[in-house]
């Protein structure tokens, strides 16, 4: 949005609870839509799950619980307008100006919002959340948080911790055991791993992504080193706080039977080694290995459900978490193979 609209903002009723700090975001986090005199709000693209804020002009609003009303921009009568099933028409009566923002983002600014002014009423001992426009905005559309209700992602935010980092600063070691997940809000870093004698640059990390979870999912040693390429700031998520908000509900198992019954239906990922992989594959399974989820992300289609397995369910859950967090539909099959030879012998399944 342009930066005077921030005065617009300020003249919508429906707003004014809102603190200058959140009215900030919602600036940042919204645009501006122009309406023609005629137009159909609800024939505009991209506005699937929109609010509006009508700042100038007149609307014609029909919904089917409370029939036909004029909305005014500016006036009381410019109440927040979600665009659901229950919105029927919504019609310029004149030239209008609305702010769209995403409905989900909205809600986390709000709950943001009223969680920090009952910090500072409360006084010291309560801590006001994350409020990283960054952080987000650039997990809401379709990366870690997209799965989470509002109210989840704000307590998740209540227990992110800002840190500000210098370049050249090793965030992680390789071989160290796993205690948080970070995710990048300034700078960049440099992703390395040592191979053999010599030290290999995997990916660079920028604003938005995440890194630090495979360690925390597999309950093994961190497999790569993450150095600052610039000066920044990094969120981080103690590894108890990781498990209980993030973890628990992205991350879907599925029991060896219950997996099964979807062979036929979802598309098999063993991500194990290649030559694990050829010695006992389930033969309906592609190979990627948990190194190279990160990376084939950005091809994978994204219509199927993916169904990940290794040898006993710990590197399939750090890359079921990957997908997910990158708004796959993937589960892992708890305990792996190990856990279907388990099932196989007991109830004389024969997954093969």
């Amino acid at each position: 949005m342009q930066t005077d609209s921030l005065e617009q903002l300020r003249t919508v009723p429906a707003l004014l609870p809102l603190s200058e700090e959140a009215l900030q975001d919602v600036r940042r986090l919204g645009r501006l839509l122009t309406l023609p005199r005629g137009t159909n709000l609800l024939q505009q693209t991209g506005l699937e799950h929109a609010t509006f804020y009508l700042l100038a002009g007149q609307l014609r609003v029909v919904t089917a619980r409370n029939g036909g009303e004029i909305m005014v921009g500016g006036t009381t009568a410019s109440a927040a307008l979600r665009n659901s099933a229950d919105l029927l028409v919504a019609q310029a009566i004149t030239p209008a100006t609305l702010l769209c923002i995403e409905t989900d983002i909205l809600d986390v600014t709000m709950i943001l919002d009223q969680l920090a002014a009952d910090a500072v009423a409360g006084g010291p001992g309560l801590r006001a959340p994350t409020r990283s426009t960054g952080l987000v905005a650039g997990h809401l559309q379709s990366g870690a948080l997209s799965a989470l209700s509002p109210d989840r992602i704000a307590l998740l935010l209540e227990r992110f911790e800002p840190i500000e980092v210098k370049r050249g600063a090793v965030v992680i070691r390789e071989g160290e055991p796993g205690d948080y997940y970070y995710v990048v809000d300034q700078g960049r870093c440099l992703v390395t791993r040592r191979i053999g004698n010599t030290t290999a640059d995997l990916a660079e990390l920028r604003p938005g992504d995440g890194f630090g979870e495979e360690a925390l999912l597999a309950d093994t040693a961190r497999n790569a080193t993450v150095t600052m390429k610039s000066d920044g700031r990094l969120y981080r998520l103690a590894g108890e706080d990781f498990n209980e908000l993030l973890r628990a509900p992205l991350l879907r198992e599925l029991a060896p039977t219950q997996a099964l019954l979807k062979k036929d239906k979802a598309t098999w990922i063993d991500v194990r080694f290649p030559s694990e992989y050829n010695r006992d594959k389930l033969p309906w399974a592609i190979n990627i290995p948990l190194s190279e989820i990160r990376h084939v992300a950005s091809v994978l289609d994204r219509a199927p459900e993916y169904i990940l397995y290794c040898q006993n369910g710990r590197r399939s859950a750090a890359a079921a978490f990957l997908l997910a967090q990158s708004g796959f539909q993937a589960c892992v099959m708890e305990g792996g193979l190990e856990s279907l030879a388990a099932t196989a012998a007991t109830d004389g399944y024969k997954p093969i």
